[in-house]
């Protein structure tokens, strides 16, 4: 029995037999690589003498509702154990991870697979929840005592480029000051990542001779 060459095929072997005959089945962890490395599991007849294996695209139903996640070198087959309660099998993927804003956490996802090679139900016993989002407001000094002013406008666009900015997630807003403060913009002004993070790589240095900080933090209040 054989299959793909590069995707670790058999590093998880289990015995099996449902009412259609008995077969071996072959975890693939990087099944699909180098695309990515999804993994799969493969079913092999054990009685066919031909060697041929069938994948079974696992990967393909594995997935968790209500969850941004990320598939894709989540390395399904890296486990596999006979279900003896079900008659079915249960595979892991161990790298299948949650997304949380712009961060990755690889929770690990295992499914049910009944003794028709069909998804029963998929689990992650260590699916957490996302953190609260929070309101951002930047207060910025733009008196003449900020110079040079591009690398001001260079950290805006890192600082805002990494968050998640949208409706129901991170709202920012920047109030630039040196004699007085102003908006530059408000919160809910913009509904994307991309669009806060071109606005605030643009903004022009207000100027004054004056820093009025306080001030500038009881008006952002």
């Amino acid at each position: 029995m054989s299959g793909p060459p590069g995707v670790q095929f058999g590093t998880t072997v289990q015995q099996f037999s449902n009412s259609d005959g008995e077969w071996l089945l072959v975890g693939s962890p990087w099944s699909s690589f180098p695309k990515d490395r999804m993994g799969d599991v493969y079913k092999c007849p054990v009685k066919d003498q031909s060697g041929n294996c069938e994948k079974l695209n696992v990967a393909d139903v594995m997935t968790f509702p209500n969850v941004t996640e990320v598939k894709q070198n989540m390395s399904a087959g890296s486990t596999l154990i006979r279900n003896d309660k079900t008659g079915g099998f249960l595979t892991c993927a161990p790298l299948w991870a949650q997304k949380c804003g712009q961060q990755y956490f690889p929770r690990g996802l295992c499914a049910d697979i009944n003794s028709n090679f069909q998804l029963s139900n998929t689990f992650s016993p260590a699916l957490g929840r996302c953190g609260t989002y929070t309101d951002l407001v930047i207060v910025l000094d733009g008196s003449n005592s900020i110079y040079p002013w591009q690398p001001v406008q260079d950290f805006l666009k890192k600082l805002t480029g990494s968050l998640d900015i949208g409706p129901h997630e991170v709202q920012v807003s920047i109030i630039q000051y040196g004699e007085d403060a102003k908006f530059q913009f408000k919160l809910n002004s913009y509904n994307s990542t991309a669009e806060v993070e071109k606005i605030a790589a643009g903004i022009s240095q207000k100027l004054g001779t004056s820093t009025n900080t306080a001030d500038a933090i009881d008006f952002a209040r």
